[in-house]
């Protein structure tokens, strides 16, 4: 009798740590997917620490990200009831039956370390892949002006349909234009501010969101990509990082 209701705790016991186990599993699984669809979402991801989230201040409040502030909130719960299955998921290695000191359920452990440990050692790679996903809807709205550009390019200060009005610099031979109207590319705030071209035709397309600033590149096909430019009102550029869209379109940070 007395080995039966042993028996039944242990089970009970048992049943319980497995549903930890499921639980910190799933929880784990949603967070990346959520890390996933934040990369994509926003562009300030790959500067910005989860501590806020930890000590769950709205991050949207306070111009962390763009996502929306009950995404913030439920990132915060996600991040730390994985915190908490992953604690006792571990503790388990100690205090539970030997179920839990398996090759299985230890082998569980390390490939959830080593999904976690490759997002954060390419946690600049992800985010980089997310700028490239932004930037490829960007490019079809810029292909048309791109074309006209690496026609007829502008000389002097003035109007266009796709532009608007434009300030050209050094006037008479400018290789860049300055909007006086930043255009607007879509929904999400971005802001062509900019257009610089060199003197193999490439076109560079300055991207302002905020304090945040891309640029996009245009290069006529077997062009070798500088990594560095001077545009038309003295300002020295270099390359800090670049990442290909497509053939002829690659989207970079200056410094």
């Amino acid at each position: 009798m007395i080995s039966s209701r042993t028996d039944g705790s242990r089970a009970a016991v048992g049943s319980g740590q497995n549903n930890w186990v499921m639980a910190g599993v799933i929880s784990q699984l949603l967070l990346m997917l959520f890390v996933v669809y934040w990369n994509f979402r926003d562009p300030r991801l790959e500067r910005l620490s989860l501590l806020p989230l930890l000590q769950f201040k709205t991050a949207a409040a306070n111009e962390l990200t763009l996502l929306p502030e009950f995404l913030c909130l439920l990132m915060s719960g996600i991040l730390w009831f994985a915190i908490l299955c992953v604690a006792v998921s571990v503790s388990a290695l100690f205090w539970a039956n030997g179920a839990y000191r398996s090759i299985r359920y230890i082998g569980l452990l390390c490939i959830l370390f080593a999904l976690w440990l490759s997002i954060y050692v390419q946690w600049e790679q992800i985010a980089w892949l997310g700028h490239r996903h932004r930037a490829s809807v960007t490019v079809k709205r810029l292909m048309p002006l791109a074309q006209q550009l690496s026609q007829e390019w502008p000389k002097y200060d003035g109007q266009s349909e796709h532009l608007g009005p434009f300030m050209a610099y050094p006037n008479g031979r400018p290789s860049t234009l300055i909007l006086l109207t930043p255009m607007s590319l879509g929904h999400d705030g971005v802001r062509l501010a900019a257009v610089d071209r060199d003197k193999d035709g490439t076109l560079r397309f300055e991207l302002s969101r905020g304090d945040e600033s891309l640029w996009l590149e245009w290069s006529p096909q077997n062009r070798v990509r500088k990594t560095s430019f001077v545009d038309g009102v003295g300002g020295s550029y270099r390359q800090q990082r670049t990442i290909a869209i497509d053939r002829n379109w690659t989207v970079a940070r200056y410094e």
